[in-house]
């Protein structure tokens, strides 16, 4: 059920236009009975991620993710399996699907971070260890610590009751992903969807909170995709010129 829509601006260069919008609803999404990569009583282990200046990138914020993360994991508690979810559109030409996710692979990777924390201020560590994919960077007001696991077709169980996944034959390029603590705590997903146009492509963007989540923080993270996205886009094009 649709409660809000409102719209999105994510400017780019001239030759790689972009436009954006954004629609939130809650869903109630089946959790599963396993996260794909987060083993029980994992524990975290430092990425040892490093700025362009080769400091490490999260030594103040990782600091005081502890209390996004309780704040988090106790949204997920009282939500019992249901999340809001949000979506953020880019619209680009001058490139496909293809060769942008291409870039993203690489960038994903590679041992040179740059790329992935120049797209956002808000970017402090983007790593892998034992868990799997490490994130540290804000959750609306807050800076959070978490993992990404189960990116591709086995993580894509939960979405088969959700209203978001699109028509295979319009945006047949699709990856979603748990968003995970330490201890293995589902606190948010993620779905990902493009499909090629005539001079370019569209990235569906959805992301998925605990419904007891503060409204801000789903608006912020709309925002948060569509200037990360943008940015990785022009990258990812500057990279091909």
């Amino acid at each position: 059920m649709l409660v809000k829509r409102a719209a999105l601006r994510a400017l780019l260069p001239p030759d790689i236009p972009s436009t954006a919008a954004a629609a939130s609803h809650t869903a109630s999404v089946r959790p599963p009975s396993a996260v794909p990569g987060a083993p029980a009583g994992a524990q975290r282990r430092d990425t040892g991620s490093r700025t362009a200046g080769g400091r490490h990138a999260a030594s103040a914020p990782w600091r005081s993710s502890w209390r996004c993360n309780a704040f988090l994991r106790e949204c997920a508690r009282t939500s019992d399996g249901a999340f809001s979810a949000g979506t953020t559109v880019l619209k680009a030409r001058g490139l496909t699907s293809g060769e942008f996710l291409d870039w993203m692979d690489g960038a994903f990777a590679g041992d040179d971070e740059r790329p992935l924390l120049a797209a956002h201020p808000e970017h402090y560590v983007m790593g892998t260890d034992a868990i799997g994919a490490r994130v540290v960077e804000n959750i609306g007001p807050h800076v959070c610590s978490f993992y990404m696991g189960g990116w591709g077709t086995d993580a894509m169980a939960w979405a088969e009751d959700a209203d978001e996944p699109l028509p295979e034959s319009e945006f047949p390029r699709k990856m979603s992903s748990n968003l995970f603590l330490e201890d293995g705590t589902v606190v948010g997903r993620a779905l990902i969807q493009f499909g090629d146009t005539a001079d370019g492509f569209t990235a569906n963007l959805t992301v998925y909170f605990p419904t007891s989540c503060p409204k801000d923080v789903l608006d912020h993270h709309l925002r948060h995709y569509a200037v990360e996205f943008r940015n990785w886009i022009v990258a990812a094009a500057a990279a091909r010129a």
